[in-house]
């Protein structure tokens, strides 16, 4: 399973001159609370220890900064309890839509906007124009079907991420 890991050092030592701490995996973690008694429990030669989260080891698609800050780590934390299917979702919607949604907004959003899944946007293009023409599909009139404007005017509603899922604006 990809993870994501923040290492957690403080300002006190940052500012005595030591980056001293530990890479933390968040998959470790159910909920924030329990992520900060991780790092409380690191840090605990510090008298009211003031956590500086340095750097940022992600192996999944989440989208996030070299030096998360709290809210950030909470919806990373979030992500990762999620099932693999729901990540992918979540991934592609915070890649193009909303990234300032909560991940259960994000989760919801994303099984409402998606319209599927496909390498090629012109292809899915084309097979939706199947799916919704199929009545005239054996018609002369099929033969006049331009795929490559009705693709066009589909992108106007529609927007793809990289893993291929596209979703209706």
């Amino acid at each position: 399973m990809k993870t994501i890991e923040v290492y957690c050092g403080t300002y006190g030592k940052y500012a005595a001159g030591s980056i001293d701490g530990k890479w933390l995996d968040l998959s470790d973690y159910a909920d924030m609370d329990e992520f900060l008694e991780a790092c409380a429990e690191l840090h605990k030669d510090e008298h009211a220890p003031e956590f500086m989260f340095q750097d940022i080891s992600n192996e999944t698609n989440f989208p996030c900064s070299g030096e998360p800050g709290l809210d950030e780590i909470e919806k990373m934390i979030e992500f990762l309890q999620l099932d693999e299917h729901e990540r992918e979702l979540v991934e592609a919607y915070l890649e193009v839509m909303d990234d300032r949604v909560s991940i259960e907004e994000a989760l919801r959003e994303a099984e409402d906007y998606c319209s599927g899944q496909n390498d090629d946007f012109d292809d899915w293009a084309a097979e939706l124009a199947e799916e919704c023409f199929c009545d005239i599909k054996d018609s002369p009139l099929w033969n006049y079907f331009d795929y490559e404007k009705w693709a066009r005017d589909l992108s106007l509603e529609y927007i793809q991420a990289s893993n291929g899922i596209i979703f209706r604006r």
